[in-house]
């Protein structure tokens, strides 16, 4: 009996030690994730204005500058799906729309992942997830600037959006250093461009928003938002 009882004593504390030096290597692992992210993935680079490769089984994952991703409707109109901007992944396996036409609008660099790996390799999946999340973040963010009721309130909505996503902050206030058409905003909030062009000059007579020949300056976020909350 007393032989029975120290070998389940001994085997129970062998088992403890080996579950704790388990716990520990996952820790550790998971700290070399964490510190480590995707330095094993290609990256890729391109230029403002140049158009990104969208291949059916490849996803980016964007770690510096800003992406726009639109398609194109049956009348031929341009739809905006998004701004992707550092941390964001993007790509085809990721949406249902088509065509998926990817486009830097500064220095952009991306980093390059096979959907196939992801299914793979349980550390590239690991290192994915957190990414993927912050993508859907942005989604229903964007989703709650076009489900604004009027247009001024999405237009506002999506400056805002734009500054604490895409924004830099300067002495002057927080500088876009993109340039989006006056139509494509207005694809982006279900608008007319000729409807953004007024509400664009009227945020500039009110000193919301100021030009620039290389970016947009938002002047004061807190008064636009306060401009928002009246509108």
């Amino acid at each position: 009996m007393f032989l029975c009882v120290s070998f389940l004593v001994e085997v129970f504390r062998v088992i403890k030690q080996r579950a704790a030096q388990l716990l520990l290597s996952r820790e550790k692992t998971m700290n070399t994730l964490k510190l480590n992210p995707s330095l094993s993935l290609p990256q890729l680079y391109f230029c403002p204005g140049e158009q990104i490769p969208c291949p059916p089984q490849v996803i980016y994952l964007c770690t510096r500058g800003v992406v726009l991703v639109t398609t194109c409707h049956a009348g031929g109109e341009e739809g905006v799906l998004g701004l992707m901007t550092p941390g964001l992944p993007f790509g085809v396996p990721l949406s249902g729309a088509q065509p998926y036409i990817a486009t830097a609008l500064t220095q952009t660099c991306l980093h390059k992942i096979n959907f196939a790996d992801l299914n793979r390799s349980p550390q590239l999946a690991h290192q994915f997830l957190p990414h993927l999340l912050e993508r859907l973040r942005l989604n229903e963010e964007f989703f709650a600037v076009t489900n604004q009721r009027r247009v001024q309130e999405r237009f506002v909505a999506l400056l805002i959006l734009l500054a604490k996503r895409a924004g830099r902050r300067t002495e002057q206030g927080i500088a876009l250093d993109i340039r989006l058409t006056h139509q494509q905003i207005a694809s982006a909030i279900n608008a007319t461009r000729v409807t953004v062009t007024r509400l664009m000059g009227r945020c500039r007579e009110l000193g919301l928003v100021l030009d620039h020949p290389r970016h947009m300056l938002i002047c004061n976020l807190e008064k636009l938002e306060s401009y928002l909350e009246e509108a």
